[in-house]
């Protein structure tokens, strides 16, 4: 058991991204490909109970286009909203309005909620992959060419359920530097480079709205199943 299992425990080495290719998806190390949408639903204050369940029909009903070793994986991160910016005025009332009306939306403790959905597909489960890497070789052009063809083949899948889900819920492509920031969200627990230095097992950094209960917002919830048949 041993031969399948690394000791090599760096963030590096545990992480499964290698590269952010130029259309914007995610090379697993050249043993899948990821691609990332913003996932966003249908506003609770204009839907009721019967459009939700025609949407959550479509939506399931846009699964059927993934295949077999395709992935869905979403994720949902509770952050704080960011206080609106001070602003210079002419006039002191129109500053002393400005910063009464600030300071009462930082005591409010506004949330946002980003939703993102990952699409991805795994070209070989990851024992197989590493026999076939030791006994055949299968690292040389041949298993290149035909990754690429499963690469191809996955994309166009996840575009037929991008399109069957239209309507249902909204899917927008993540550009390269918002996959990065998110990709650093459910490592880190941050979107700033500088908390790379932690590692994935460190505690996330402190949230002052969050020390009187001891727990931090900065905690990724996920949901996630495989296409197996």
């Amino acid at each position: 058991m041993s031969l399948f299992t690394s000791t090599d425990t760096s963030l590096p080495a545990v992480l499964p991204y290698r590269s952010i290719l130029p259309d914007g998806c995610l090379d697993l190390r050249g043993n899948g490909v990821t691609v990332a949408y913003e996932f966003i639903g249908p506003s609770p204050e204009v839907s009721d109970l019967a459009d939700l369940a025609s949407r959550s029909r479509q939506l399931a009903g846009a699964l059927v286009h993934l295949g077999t070793g395709d992935m869905v994986q979403i994720t949902f991160n509770r952050e704080p909203a960011p206080v609106p910016p001070e602003r210079v005025f002419i006039h002191r009332a129109a500053t002393l309005v400005d910063a009464e009306r600030r300071a009462q939306f930082a005591a409010e403790n506004h949330w946002l909620t980003p939703t993102r959905l990952f699409l991805t597909h795994a070209f070989d489960p990851p024992v197989r992959s590493w026999v076939r890497s030791m006994l055949f070789a299968t690292n040389g052009p041949q298993r290149q060419t035909r990754n690429d063809l499963l690469r191809e083949y996955a994309l166009n899948r996840f575009a037929a359920f991008e399109d069957a889900a239209a309507g249902a819920v909204g899917l927008r492509r993540l550009s390269e530097v918002e996959t990065f920031r998110d990709l650093l969200m459910n490592v880190v627990c941050s979107r700033s480079t500088s908390d790379l230095w932690r590692g994935p097992s460190a505690p996330p950094p402190a949230c002052p709205r969050c020390r009187p209960r001891g727990a931090c917002w900065r905690s990724p919830s996920q949901l996630r199943f495989w296409i197996t048949g």
